[in-house]
């Protein structure tokens, strides 16, 4: 490799390509269709230089070698360097990341490298294959006119990526300028924004949500009816509501329930039940009527009959 290319690169030098957030094993996935599609486009390509399967050609001369390595070359700048860069940007994106210019030069620059150096190599060996079958000659320029083009490709990629990392990195710290000039704001005034508090390890994030009002049942109005009409409580509540032909809840029915109020009134299991409905059902009655019930639970102590 030329020095120009060495020393260009924007690779750090404690690049590792282990990074504890990307996802090697669904790149190497990726990669592997990959160089699958490539080593394909390769072999079309030399075989349109040849028009014959390589393993049967011989006496190959100079410009065909250089017709192939140009092959190889545009196989590479047109197809292959461009997966490569989406398959690693797909995968960030896959984990939720961001592209940021601290991902371009530790992660995508390096494997973008170092799949290109791989098809070097192997471009190489197929060089030298069709060398050792020609009678050891026309190599050394070939192999020059390789190296000239992936210093070429090499100095294109390390340009690319230089000016995105610049272009990112400005982005970045515009967003640091404007984070640190912003106000902080108040737990009010996040609260007013619908910016939820931070939660703190092992604290359970609370939801305030907007209890919606519930559509009454033919039977729960006719509950209320019964209410509208005077201070009927215990056992003569319970008459009232016979008398108007109201059962209890079919769930309760199906669980054991008499089929009438005064009767399920009078089984100690169900009492608290009824009076629970009757509180909850009193809560959609107008302020000025005076409710004569209250909750119960089968936690409290019992209550005394009226």
């Amino acid at each position: 490799m030329s020095d120009q290319s060495k020393t260009s690169t924007p690779r750090k030098s404690d690049t590792r390509l282990d990074s504890t957030t990307f996802d090697q094993p669904l790149f190497d996935r990726k990669l592997q269709e990959l160089v699958k599609q490539t080593q394909w486009d390769l072999k079309m390509g030399r075989l349109a230089v040849f028009d014959a399967n390589i393993s049967l050609v011989h006496e190959i001369g100079e410009a065909s070698l250089m017709k192939l390595v140009d092959t190889d070359i545009g196989v590479l700048r047109n197809s292959f360097v461009p997966g490569i860069d989406k398959a690693c940007r797909d995968v960030q994106r896959s984990g939720g990341d961001d592209i940021t210019s601290v991902f371009i030069r530790d992660e995508l620059f390096p494997r973008v490298l170092a799949a290109v150096n791989e098809r070097q190599a192997e471009t190489r060996w197929t060089l030298e294959t069709i060398w050792a079958r020609n009678g050891n000659r026309c190599l050394p320029p070939v192999l020059a006119h390789l190296l000239r083009e992936m210093d070429d490709l090499e100095n294109a990629l390390n340009n690319r990526y230089d000016r995105e990392i610049g272009q990112l990195e400005r982005q970045e710290s515009q967003q640091r300028l404007s984070d640190a000039k912003r106000p902080k704001l108040t737990d009010r005034e996040r609260s007013d924004a619908g910016i939820l508090p931070a939660r703190s390890s092992g604290q359970r994030l609370k939801r305030f949500r907007r209890r919606k009002k519930r559509k009454l049942t033919d039977r729960e109005v006719s509950i209320l009816a019964v209410l509208r009409k005077g201070k009927a409580i215990g056992i003569v509540y319970c008459y009232a509501l016979e008398l108007e032909k109201i059962p209890p809840r079919k769930e309760w029915i199906d669980g054991g329930c008499p089929s009438t109020y005064p009767e399920a009134y009078k089984i100690e299991k169900w009492r608290p039940r009824i009076q629970d409905e009757k509180y909850r059902l009193s809560q959609f009655l107008p302020k000025k009527i005076v409710r004569n019930s209250s909750p119960t639970s089968a936690t409290r102590r019992k209550r005394v009959n009226p």
